[in-house]
């Protein structure tokens, strides 16, 4: 994570405003200010990471120009028929790129939206965000195991305890936005407004999200959507590493963020701690200890 003197010398080198940086970041411009400025002494440690996000696509969308006009273009949407076979027609179709990761120096000039997301053969898992598609790869026993045990926590708790809660885990679509751009299908979430849930899509942030890493999307889950979460308004945000054997948290609401280790006993913030993730038996039954 960068200082505020090293985020200050780049706004300065580059010319970036602060109104830029507060765009990019999702760090309101008085904030952005007050920290790059030397005001805020001690700003909060989410703060600096979402200042230190903002800044690296600022930096490198200014170094990489924009991409040709005919390098994208519209997916053509084309709904299955019943008369199809096993999808066969919607196979024909040319499909549009899928990127693995993000790229904070690629601007789309068109982009893509829900309806085509939901035209694309449902055998290729994709996330849309800001008009742009990810690949969604097959996760791997490890990944699937930390999902199912961690979800399990959660359940279990909100089985003991009552309340509105509700917990998912993805394939799940959560138009995060609430516009046709961005629908993203986090590894697990909790949503404690159980009204967003439309049967289809949720409508707005989940009030928990965790993503589990995998050795692709790494930028996309540590940079963009914990930008795009913190923006939309999820509370709390996992990020969790099954190669270092790490949990990051960030408390989105309160602009705060710890480092956990898989021996940790690891409290949830929108319980106010009195859920508390066991990760070192988690981590014995999915590491097989």
């Amino acid at each position: 994570m960068r200082t505020a003197d090293d985020m200050k010398k780049s706004k300065e080198i580059n010319r970036f405003t602060y109104e830029q940086i507060a765009k990019a970041s999702g760090i309101p411009l008085a904030t952005v200010q007050k920290v790059l400025t030397g005001q805020t002494k001690d700003p909060r440690n989410a703060t600096m990471q979402a200042l230190s996000s903002g800044m690296l696509l600022l930096e490198e969308a200014a170094a990489v120009p924009l991409i040709a006009a005919e390098e994208v273009v519209p997916f053509q949407v084309r709904k299955k028929k019943a008369s199809d076979v096993e999808g066969n027609l919607a196979r024909k179709q040319e499909l549009p790129v899928f990127f693995e990761d993000w790229d904070p120096g690629y601007h789309p000039t068109v982009r893509h939206t829900i309806e085509e997301a939901e035209a694309i053969p449902e055998d290729i898992r994709v996330e849309l965000i800001d008009g742009v598609f990810y690949n969604m790869a097959s996760p791997l026993r490890v990944h699937q195991a930390l999902i199912m045990y961690l979800t399990h926590s959660f359940l279990q708790f909100i089985l003991e305890n009552g309340g509105s809660c509700e917990v998912y885990n993805g394939p799940a679509g959560v138009q995060l936005d609430r516009d046709q751009y961005t629908l993203v299908e986090p590894d697990i979430f909790v949503l404690c407004e159980p009204e967003k849930y439309d049967e289809r899509l949720v409508q707005g942030a989940p009030d928990l999200v965790v993503e589990v890493l995998s050795p692709t999307g790494i930028r996309k889950d540590t940079m963009l959507k914990l930008h795009k979460y913190m923006a939309a308004g999820v509370k709390e945000y996992w990020i969790v590493d099954p190669k270092q054997r790490t949990l990051i948290v960030y408390q989105l609401s309160g602009e705060s963020m710890k480092v956990y280790s898989f021996d940790d006993t690891i409290p949830v913030g929108i319980w106010d701690g009195r859920c508390r993730v066991d990760m070192k038996a988690i981590s014995k039954l999915v590491y097989r200890e």
